[in-house]
């Protein structure tokens, strides 16, 4: 019984040692043969974020301490408030570039001026009519009847309030300094809501 009792204490002893030196030897072949991650030149506050670099449109992206340098697509430029699960690239209005002015040079092609972006076609006097780009491919779209595209929103606007649109030779009729002097007691906002409406009528 003794005996039977040793035998088993050494076999047991034996699958212990086997199963250390099994795993010692699987973890360090992989230390040995992990790839090597790349680091950039840019440095993580944290473990895990993105953060802004001298550049708009550039970004450092830390995961787990490990720093990647990013470029956003041409066009858009790097939002350090973006949220966690937003994408960090967006349009220039949207981005302050105060201290980092600097972006890649612009990827032109037959359609657009950049790779991304909303752009205002036409000339003074033609604003209703703008561009959308995507991958470098141009979409172009109309504003509705009586605005025009404003470049400092992205949006259609009221052509008086769009610096780059001559709202007179737009339109087609040139608008009363003050509403007033049309007896209509209508305000500055009132009076463009109702030329517009006398415009498409």
């Amino acid at each position: 019984m003794g005996r039977f009792i040793i035998v088993l204490l050494v076999v047991q002893i034996c699958a212990v040692y086997s199963q250390n030196y099994r795993q010692n030897n699987y973890q360090n072949y992989h230390v040995r043969n992990a790839p090597q991650i790349p680091r950039s030149s840019g440095t993580c506050p944290d473990r895990n974020g993105r953060y802004p670099t001298d550049t708009c449109d550039g970004y450092i992206e830390c995961n787990d301490g490990v720093p990647e340098e990013k470029t956003c697509p041409d066009g858009l430029l790097f939002n350090p408030k973006a949220g966690v699960f937003a994408f960090p690239c967006q349009y220039p209005i949207d981005v302050d570039c105060t201290g980092r002015e600097q972006v890649q040079p612009a990827q032109e092609t037959e359609d657009c001026p950049h790779q991304f972006g909303y752009y205002r076609m036409g000339d003074a006097q033609n604003c209703g009519q703008f561009k959308n780009c995507v991958d470098g491919r141009g979409y172009t779209f109309d504003c509705p009847e009586g605005l025009a595209f404003n470049e400092a929103s992205y949006r259609c606007d009221w052509p008086d309030k769009v610096a780059s649109c001559d709202a007179e030779a737009f339109l087609g009729f040139n608008c009363p300094p003050d509403a007033r002097t049309l007896g209509l007691g209508l305000g500055q906002e009132e009076y463009r809501s109702f030329s517009y409406v006398r415009f498409i009528n």
